[in-house]
């Protein structure tokens, strides 16, 4: 009697397994994934200049009063080439003491105290590049860099990600149509690609302006402009079916 109860126990476990696993066969049939991918471009009206001011000197007082001087210059430029208060901003002052090394790496003997300070500088007159670069080289010995910015940066990445979405919700569409079923909603949709859907040396990102190993955009600026920056979303979106 009991051997007859144990073997329809394991038959009813059997039974629940399979219908679970045809369920979740089921859950899996009536949904689609997709990735909608778009790219837009923009023209930078904006220059970011970096500026680093490093002093050295035995002397602590002597490398501070050396970095103020070379702040003075720089601040000075502010009327000059008019920059504007908010389109300049200073960093902190730094202070280290800079040791000798051994052969092993292992710290010896001091050897001066170093003194560096940042500044970032926001040029909103792109003309005015050569002028910019000119009078910060001349000013004091300075290591400057600069890069390309926008200011409508922040709009470009909202307006590109509902072209992202879009193209994302055209593709379910298309690919539901051909095989008969229709999206009815929409269950879960990120810009984070889910775990392991892709090989792990293509190169990801919601937005970002230069990569390897890209995939073709689903919808991309129509015209090229030389040294615009390029901003490209994927989002990844699952419908569910019917």
């Amino acid at each position: 009697m009991n051997r007859w109860v144990g073997i329809s126990i394991k038959l009813v476990c059997v039974l629940l397994l399979n219908t679970t696993l045809v369920s979740a066969s089921d859950e899996l049939a009536r949904t689609v994934s997709v990735t909608g991918t778009a790219v837009m471009k923009t023209i930078p009206d904006v220059v970011v200049w970096s500026i680093r001011a490093e002093d050295v000197d035995q002397d602590l007082m002597t490398a501070k009063a050396r970095s103020d001087d070379k702040m003075k210059k720089i601040l000075a430029l502010q009327k000059t080439l008019g920059i504007k208060a908010q389109d300049i901003q200073t960093g902190h002052l730094n202070v280290q003491k800079v040791y000798a090394k051994d052969r092993y790496g292992n710290r010896t003997v001091f050897k001066h105290f170093m003194v560096t300070r940042s500044v970032t500088i926001k040029q909103r007159k792109l003309h005015q590049f050569d002028d910019f670069l000119t009078q910060l080289l001349s000013a004091a010995e300075l290591d400057v860099r600069f890069e390309f910015a926008s200011s409508c940066l922040h709009e470009l990445h909202a307006e590109t990600r509902l072209q992202a979405i879009a193209a994302a919700k055209a593709k379910a569409e298309a690919m539901s149509s051909a095989l008969g079923a229709k999206c009815v909603r929409v269950l879960t949709i990120s810009e984070t690609p889910p775990p392991g859907a892709y090989p792990r040396n293509e190169a990801y990102g919601s937005a970002f302006v230069d990569g390897t190993q890209q995939r073709q955009a689903d919808v991309a600026a129509e015209t090229f402009a030389p040294g615009a920056i390029e901003v490209r979303i994927r989002v990844y979106v699952v419908f569910e079916l019917e």
